[in-house]
């Protein structure tokens, strides 16, 4: 009867991991095409699902407050994201694609630790039915002896494995100084708020592994012994590591990193404005042609020395070379570029470029002596350029910066108040549970 039992477990899970590749797949296809939502929330099901009924399958352990907990706590990000859609200039499915391919730079700018991090996942779950087994056949079934030991398979081989995955690439996506701010809080917010479910499996992962030790807190309203602090503090430390501290990090780099990139296309403005107010109108197409020079190879550099850029450029030229996912999000870089300090640096530069190809038409067409007075004509013109780029740049070094850091800071006390009550109550009921 055991061996059915288990062969039924084999069964579901191969059927669990072939869908969960699968609506993996569709929501990385989906998202560059702006269809994302439906996708999401079936790939949170069947991870719900397949982590409960795996464990009831093989142990007999089955709390449907704590299943019906864990699934509202994963829709409060939902939720969240709904409200954000309302007050943000980038929507949920802008942000979602621009999501997707800074998943897709981490994967580029990581070629060692992005592989080692499927190995492990992939790792993981080959053992998984084998240390299973193992334990399944030397308990009986529906006894703590056996509950016990599978849950701690479960959570170690089947849930460590994609929290790890995960938080690494958040982590490094909210630190990126290429991200744009609204898309970043998204993701601050989404992952913070995911913090509250992943607080029941610390709540649960501390039960099967009886070190949890619960204190007495009555004094807060809150019944005595339902709070571990052995749960809250690993919960407080990540969200410091792999959220909080990367999203302030990524929005001061950001603000550096795009000042850099403005004044550095205010500089060229600058060097134009130097040269059309030459009194020597006989250097001008000399003087613009080795500026022209140096700018496009500024920009041919940058271009060259940037992985996702590559990745981009030889996508749109030989799409024939890429598979239909890497097509996608080339597409969806296309799709949402102006969200990326780097592409609109690239953009001026051309733009720069193009003017001043106009510049030197106009001056090849006129005659020596009315060269001048063209070029007090231009350089007026760049000089209002050039102002618009300074109060755009006063604009980029004000204080908005700071106050991200702070709204971050004020949303991770909100999102650490949740997590407390979620673990108290996660706690509270699992902990009734006789071991």
């Amino acid at each position: 009867m055991k061996i059915l039992q288990f062969l039924l477990f084999l069964i579901a899970y191969a059927w669990w991991a072939f869908a969960c590749a699968w609506s993996l797949n569709k929501l990385q296809t989906a998202a560059p095409a702006g269809k994302s939502f439906w996708n999401g929330q079936l790939v949170n099901l069947e991870g719900l699902i397949g982590f409960f009924g795996f464990i009831y399958l093989l142990s007999g352990f089955w709390n449907w407050r704590l299943v019906l907990l864990i699934f509202l706590a994963s829709q409060l990000g939902v939720l969240a994201l709904g409200v954000l859609s309302l007050v943000m200039d980038v929507s949920y499915e802008t942000a979602n694609i621009r999501t997707l391919w800074a998943g897709k730079e981490f994967d580029l700018k990581n070629p060692i630790l992005s592989p080692a991090l499927v190995i492990l996942s992939g790792a993981m779950a080959w053992a998984l039915p084998v240390a299973a087994g193992i334990v399944f056949f030397h308990h009986a079934w529906d006894s703590s002896a056996l509950q016990i030991p599978i849950v701690k398979c479960m959570l170690l081989l089947l849930m460590l494995p994609g929290y790890i995955m995960q938080l690494t690439v958040v982590a490094a996506m909210l630190a990126s100084e290429n991200l744009d701010d609204d898309v970043r809080q998204r993701i601050f917010i989404n992952q913070g708020l995911g913090m509250i479910p992943m607080a029941i499996y610390v709540a649960l992962a501390f039960w099967a592994f009886g070190i949890g030790k619960p204190l007495d807190i009555s004094f807060l309203g809150v019944p005595g012994g339902t709070l571990s602090l052995e749960t809250l503090l690993p919960l407080l430390a990540l969200f410091a590591v792999t959220l909080l501290i990367p999203f302030l990090v990524g929005t001061l780099r950001t603000r550096k990193r795009n000042l850099q990139l403005l004044k550095q296309i205010r500089g060229y403005f600058g060097d134009l404005q130097d040269i059309l107010s030459s009194p020597t109108p006989s250097i001008y197409l000399d003087e613009i042609g080795k500026l022209r020079s140096g700018v496009e190879a500024v920009r041919e550099q940058f271009a060259q020395s940037d992985p996702l850029l590559i990745f981009d450029k030889e996508a749109m030229q030989t799409p024939e070379k890429f598979t239909d996912k890497d097509k996608q999000i080339a597409a969806g870089i296309e799709e949402t570029r102006d969200l990326d300090a780097r592409f609109k640096f690239l953009d001026n530069l051309r733009n720069f470029e193009a003017e001043l190809d106009k510049v030197v038409a106009e001056f090849q067409k006129r005659p020596p002596e009315t060269l001048e007075e063209a070029a007090r004509h231009w350089s007026d013109k760049f000089k209002n350029r050039c102002d618009e780029l300074s109060k755009t740049i006063d604009g980029s070094a004000s204080s908005k910066p700071f106050l991200l850091a702070g709204a971050g800071t004020l949303v991770s006390a909100l999102v650490l108040d949740l997590v407390s009550e979620v673990a108290k109550t996660a706690w509270d009921w699992i902990a009734h549970v006789p071991k």
